[in-house]
């Protein structure tokens, strides 16, 4: 029958309400009236077991859902290519720089023991030779003045011919003939000079 196998789709459905119940109870056919009053004692029984319990096991799966925090069961994220090939760069360029730290170190460590060799020969030569190195010391001390004389005469010359030596090249080419190896000559000297007699007393 119609009417019996709406009420039972009804009651199969334990979340509708009994006022939901009750208003397709109204829908049905007059004639039908006599079955629907006969079927009210188990609407009315199954209505007072939906407000004493709410069991969710008794719900329908499609009524059911589930909003409980679960645990991730995945373990840590595992990282792609592009992360892998990122590290792997990154420790490349961790290894290529510890190594040039070493080269450097090494590098530095060479200069430093040169620098203390060439230290101890020029202070043996200073005491093997001692008035040499005075000498040299007072040699510097002239030759300074003379390369400070050199310069002066150097610079005069370079104003007093500013706009010759700015716009010709001949110009230009004699003067640096005329002063450029006396002056690499003059400050070599000098340099030695002042290196051995350096440290000696006057």
């Amino acid at each position: 029958m119609p009417t019996l196998t709406l009420l039972s789709a009804i009651q199969l459905i334990p979340p509708l309400s009994c006022f939901l119940q009750l208003a397709a109870c109204k829908l049905l056919d007059s004639n039908r009236e006599a079955t629907i009053l006969s079927l009210l004692p188990a609407m009315a029984h199954s209505c007072g077991d939906e407000t004493v319990a709410h069991d969710p096991s008794q719900y329908s799966p499609v009524f059911r859902i589930d909003v409980s925090a679960e645990p991730n069961p995945a373990g840590p994220p595992v990282p792609s290519d592009a992360a892998a090939a990122t590290v792997a760069l990154l420790r490349q360029l961790v290894i290529s720089q510890e190594k040039q730290n070493q080269l450097l170190e090494q590098l530095v460590q060479n200069t430093v023991n040169v620098q203390k060799q060439r230290s101890t020969e020029l202070q043996q030569w200073k005491d093997a030779n001692p008035r040499l190195a005075k000498a040299c010391r007072r040699g510097a001390e002239t030759l300074s003045k003379v390369q400070s004389e050199f310069l002066e005469n150097l610079t005069n010359e370079i104003a007093d011919n500013e706009e010759t030596l700015m716009d010709g090249e001949f110009m230009l080419s004699e003067f640096v003939d005329r002063f450029g190896p006396r002056m690499a000559h003059l400050n070599g000297i000098l340099q030695v000079l002042a290196q051995l007699g350096s440290g000696t007393p006057a």
